[in-house]
């Protein structure tokens, strides 16, 4: 069996998925706010026409969090596949 060896930056990988699955969590607790806020009760995903204003901005908020959970694992999968090669960036800043 092949040996796994990360590299020495790898931790900044981890770092970085860490603080984007807080980011993720933030963002559902949002969610959570506003449902509380604007009486959206489950199990409706979405307010509709008849919540007015204030389902227009939940489903602002809901529609937040919905999408970046869509992206979420493609972001995780290439930032560690990408990570493994490139732990840090090579660019002078």
């Amino acid at each position: 069996m092949a040996d796994v060896t990360l590299p020495a930056n790898f931790a900044w990988v981890i770092f970085a998925f860490l603080l984007s699955a807080i980011l993720v969590l933030g963002l559902g607790v949002n969610v959570g706010r506003a449902r509380k806020k604007y009486g959206i009760k489950y199990p409706r995903m979405y307010a509709d026409a008849s919540d007015g204003e204030d389902g227009l901005y939940f489903n602002c908020v809901q529609r937040v969090h919905q999408n970046t959970l869509e992206g979420f694992p493609t972001f995780v999968f290439l930032m560690i596949f990408a990570g493994i090669r490139f732990p840090v960036s090579e660019f002078p800043l």
